[in-house]
């Protein structure tokens, strides 16, 4: 459902000093998890030592629970989640931030925005591909809180503005004192986009100076055109100045220029665009190919192999969705993957998640490997849903 995109100064949190209506509206009463003003003048002091970190591989998608002994940030990303009711205080703020109105040239992580990033910038010929380096990290908590403060933002009380900025960020590792936003939460795309406002704001005002299109995903900055004459190395010292103004400074060694009369076909937030044609990119086809591939090679002989293969299933399903949303004018090219899946999909249960930790059991394993066997999954959840569905604490 979309939602209405309204004034900030008709929001509820608009202008409020009452921590108590806040916490209040951050609640959710239908699913009895209420959020209240000790929660919110306590999370430093009880919800960050409760905070869930875990590391997710860029290549692999395996994830770890302890920090990898080769980590670094160009082969892991790090996510942060917390417990109730603070994760549901999370997504109610989102929703509020979301009813906000943002430029045309910002897209999200949310209703197909890594998309609509890359079809942004179609008909056009030459590309300027920025990642800006460690942004979450880099977004200091003074500009969070200010945008609590500032009238363009929600106008709330000193008080306030500082409980709501601890609230979306979280203590450094190496120094606590320093609060940063962290990669993981609900709140964090919406948040560092207007605590940094002014910056994107200045970013695209060189693009118009130039004649340019600008879009922001996040991190990802692309500038684009379709004068073949024009030479991106002219702003990049520009663009340098306004990133270096606000605390930010791009990766140089990502940094892309792409021209289509080269054969240089830019990549967008993982979109392939050549022109007015936009594709999934290789990359993804590659990884659709690979689970393909995977699944028809290794027969489900055991536990364990069943919830590999649960796990695969379960990629190249929303491979396959993501590639049909990218491309629907092809969609047939994939009928036989498609087909592959509605002939197996009964193997699997749906809306159960085969990440699940506990389902790495032994027990579970046995328990669902059984019930594949006999072509009884639909008993087992039934019989089992309130033990699936439950999670560890």
């Amino acid at each position: 459902m979309k939602i209405k995109v309204i004034k900030n100064s008709d929001s509820k949190l608009y202008n409020r000093g009452s921590k108590k209506y806040v916490a209040d509206l951050l609640s959710d009463k239908n699913k009895n998890i209420i959020f209240t003003k000790n929660d919110l003048n306590n999370i430093i002091y009880k919800y960050d030592k409760k905070e869930i970190i875990f590391y997710e591989s860029k290549k692999t998608k395996k994830r770890y629970k302890r920090e990898p002994k080769d980590y670094t940030s160009k082969k892991y990303r790090k996510f942060t989640d917390v417990p109730e009711p603070r994760k549901t205080a999370l997504k109610k703020l989102n929703s509020y931030l979301s009813e906000l109105s943002i430029p045309d040239y910002v897209f999200a992580k949310t209703d197909g925005g890594y998309v609509k990033n890359a079809r942004h910038h179609r008909g056009n010929t030459n590309f300027l591909l920025i990642d800006i380096a460690s942004f979450y990290p880099n977004c200091k908590f003074k500009e969070v809180k200010r945008f609590f403060m500032s009238g363009g933002g929600f106008k709330m009380k000193n008080d306030l503005a500082q409980r709501m900025a601890e609230l979306v960020t979280v203590p450094e590792k190496s120094n606590p004192k320093i609060r940063v936003i962290p990669q993981g939460f609900p709140t964090s795309t919406l948040i560092s986009f207007f605590a940094y406002r002014k910056m994107f704001a200045e970013l695209n005002k060189i693009a118009l100076e130039n004649d340019l299109v600008f879009s922001t995903y996040v991190d990802d900055v692309t500038f684009s055109t379709n004068n073949e004459k024009f030479d991106f190395n002219s702003i990049l010292e520009s663009i340098d100045g306004v990133l270096e103004k606000y605390g930010h400074k791009r990766k140089k060694e990502k940094t892309q220029i792409c021209l289509l009369k080269d054969s240089k076909c830019p990549t967008i937030t993982g979109i392939w665009i050549k022109r007015h044609k936009v594709r999934a990119s290789s990359k993804m086809y590659k990884k659709l190919i690979t689970n393909y591939r995977w699944l028809i090679s290794n027969p489900i002989i055991d536990g364990t192999s069943y919830l590999n293969a649960w796990k695969h299933f379960v990629v190249l399903d929303g491979l396959l969705n993501t590639i049909d949303y990218i491309e629907p004018v092809n969609k047939i090219k994939r009928d036989y993957i498609r087909n592959y899946l509605n002939e197996n999909r009964a193997n699997f249960i749906q809306g159960l998640s085969p990440y699940t930790k506990k389902f790495n059991s032994n027990y579970w394993k046995s328990k669902f490997y059984n019930a594949y066997k006999c072509s009884d999954l639909e008993k087992f959840y039934l019989s089992n849903k309130d033990k699936l569905k439950k999670k560890r604490i």
